[in-house]
């Protein structure tokens, strides 16, 4: 539960999503501000302090990241007995490390463009759960992850292809 929930930020998160509940009805903007909005922030933070996002290393802390990441987060669930509960983070962490793997050589600290362009994309991507709607529907830990690295491997391609060009 501890990995899962962000060192327990994504309870905090929900907190003040209730909290938010009680002051006005619920919306789309809820999504912008709740566990994944923290978790995309952890997430981003990762890279601009130079969590591995490139090369071998990178590619396989991704791997290995992908498969905790179904594991603790198909525990959580199960412990908290709510499917992609909103307290569970791990996955917009992972999913937004996706969204900016690979986009520059090295690291990525001090690239703000990038990093700034994978929050937006992928937090984006995530609401709308772009590209793949049906991916929540899957059971377990699968499920919670699978639809947040979809959407940070479409933001990706989008930075890759419609951003990168006209900032290099």
């Amino acid at each position: 539960l501890f990995f899962a929930t962000g060192g327990y930020a994504g309870f905090a998160a929900a907190w003040f999503a209730d909290l938010a509940r009680k002051f006005r009805s619920v919306s789309i903007r809820e999504r912008w501000t709740g566990g994944g909005f923290v978790g995309s922030v952890m997430g981003m933070g990762m890279a601009a302090g130079g969590f591995p996002c490139s090369g071998t290393v990178g590619a396989g802390v991704l791997i290995l990241l992908s498969v905790f990441s179904v594991y603790f987060c198909g525990r959580a669930e199960s412990v908290l007995q709510v499917k992609d509960d909103p307290r569970i983070i791990l996955d917009e962490i992972l999913g937004y490390l996706f969204s900016v793997s690979f986009l520059t050589v090295g690291s990525l600290q001090g690239n703000w463009t990038v990093l700034l362009a994978g929050f937006v994309l992928f937090r984006g991507f995530d609401v709308l759960k772009v590209p793949w709607p049906g991916a929540q529907k899957i059971r377990g830990g699968m499920g919670v992850v699978l639809d947040d690295v979809l959407a940070g491997i479409t933001a990706n391609l989008v930075i890759r292809f419609a951003v990168l060009p006209f900032i290099k």
